[in-house]
């Protein structure tokens, strides 16, 4: 996947869980795909996917019971 970097325009209503949530997509990413075998494109992909669940979060009130599902996010850089 191609990753650009920019930010996602979406309805926010409460921050809460936005910082955690991207620690967590980011810790989730990297042992998915094997720190050492990251390439020079994956940080690119991680901040990207980590970016993308953090502002999904923002559109939902609470923060674990509301954690954006894989495709949930795919579908948000896929915009």
């Amino acid at each position: 996947m191609q990753v650009e970097f920019g930010s996602f325009n979406v309805d926010t209503i409460e921050t809460t869980g936005a910082g955690d949530t991207f620690c967590g997509s980011a810790l989730n990413y990297i042992l998915e795909h094997d720190i050492r075998a990251l390439t020079e494109n994956d940080p690119k992909e991680l901040l990207a996917f980590a970016n993308a669940a953090a502002a999904i979060i923002t559109t939902r009130i609470g923060a674990l019971k509301v954690m954006p599902e894989k495709e949930e996010i795919f579908d948000l850089l896929r915009r």
